[in-house]
């Protein structure tokens, strides 16, 4: 298992979770979970579960490209994506949220994500969706990130190693943070997800869930966390509702370039196909099923508030999806390529800062270094003040 991983998670769990019950629990609105704490010990927690809706009323087919203007419409599955913990916007009740994604008609694998004031942040996924078949049913990975070493984003000097921290209980709510701010801009717009050949074929028969178990994962950040954490200066607390618009999925043809600047070209060109052509104001993101040059990804428009809503060709950004990669890597590259896009800027981010949830922190390296500043592994699930800024302001000027 660690030799499929190839060093991109290196403390892990191997659990059989009891399929049948877990469902059972989604159904019926509370389940129980085994996840990892910041020792990597497991343990149960019993969570409310809620199903969402994360696709357009109407989207009710996706995207199978052959080449220019040649597709196949299919029927996508039904929706099987969750909410876990108490995602609410209101801080009085919070106390972490996270998401959950069935990855397979038989209902065999589940993969995603929890920030709970206790466990900090840990993940789950399937042994078979990193080794490739279907051998293993009900066999998941399970980890927490807390404390694990940097790996690279980019080129750059390593820094110092920054862990996630542990939450702080032992001060009292601050009477700011006892309800959402009435500054708070909430924003929505749509989003086309994409993937190339090699993404399609890691596993055809859940490349639609595979999809929607990365973008699960971003829209807590963006949806339920990042508004829910301490207010940033100037009233610039934000968060953004992104909804599915489209899913496509080359079947052949499409990008292939090892090169991340002539990826970033294909994507943008006007000629680049897509049968739910995005608007300047909403996002395209590829996943990638090949290593494109030691990459993780690469958004248009990087790092100016210039960039989304300013033209076409701003608002693409691709990621890396390949096999034997962790959710924990494909859910912190998509929420750093599409928080480029929004006005991020590697410069704004933070090696080592907090962010607060009511009265516990989470602290670390956040969302949006780029270079030495540490890898995929040790994100933490947060803005800095400066990149909140760099956002809203992008937010607020573009959308209604």
């Amino acid at each position: 298992m660690a030799e499929a991983l190839r060093g991109d998670v290196t403390r892990f769990e191997i659990v059989e979770l009891d399929m049948e019950a877990l469902v059972q629990g989604l159904e019926t609105g509370t389940i129980v979970l085994p996840l990892a704490d910041p020792e990597n010990q497991i343990v149960e927690l019993e969570l409310p579960a809620q199903q969402v809706q994360l696709r357009a009323d109407g989207l009710v087919e996706g995207a199978l490209r052959t080449g220019a203007e040649e597709v196949d419409r299919v029927a996508l599955p039904p929706e099987q994506n969750y909410r876990i913990g108490q995602c609410v916007r209101t801080r009085e009740q919070f106390s972490g949220c996270g998401s959950l994604t069935i990855l397979d008609e038989g209902r065999t694998m589940v993969g995603g994500i929890l920030v709970h004031e206790r466990l900090g942040l840990t993940f789950f996924e399937p042994v078979d969706m990193i080794i490739g078949g279907r051998q293993n049913p009900g066999l998941h990975i399970i980890y927490n990130v807390t404390g694990t070493e940097v790996t690279e984003f980019g080129e750059g000097e390593e820094p110092e190693v920054v862990g996630l921290g542990p939450a702080d209980m032992s001060r009292p709510i601050p009477a700011r943070l006892a309800s959402l701010s009435a500054e708070t801009a909430f924003k929505e717009t749509s989003i086309v997800l994409d993937g190339d050949v090699e993404f399609y074929e890691i596993d055809k028969s859940t490349v639609w869930s595979r999809q929607e178990e990365v973008f699960n994962t971003v829209s807590v950040v963006y949806g339920f966390l990042e508004p829910l954490s301490a207010e940033s200066p100037n009233n610039s607390n934000w968060g953004l509702d992104l909804e599915i618009k489209g899913q496509e999925v080359w079947v052949s043809g499409g990008p292939t370039t090892t090169d991340g600047d002539d990826l970033i070209a294909e994507i943008t060109d006007p000629n680049y196909f897509l049968l739910n052509p995005v608007a300047d104001t909403e996002v395209h993101y590829l996943f990638v099923g090949y290593n494109v040059a030691g990459l993780y990804g690469k958004a248009a428009g990087i790092g100016n508030s210039s960039g989304f809503g300013s033209g076409a060709g701003k608002n693409h950004a691709f990621g890396e999806g390949r096999s034997g990669q962790s959710l924990k890597t494909r859910w912190i590259v998509m929420a750093h390529e599409v928080g480029h896009l929004l006005g991020g800027t590697h410069g704004d981010g933070v090696t080592d800062g907090c962010t607060t949830f009511i009265i516990w922190d989470i602290c670390g390296i956040s969302i949006m270094p780029g270079g030495g500043a540490g890898g995929p592994t040790t994100r933490a699930p947060f803005f800095s003040d400066a990149n909140d800024g760099n956002i809203a302001g992008v937010l607020n000027s573009v959308l209604p």
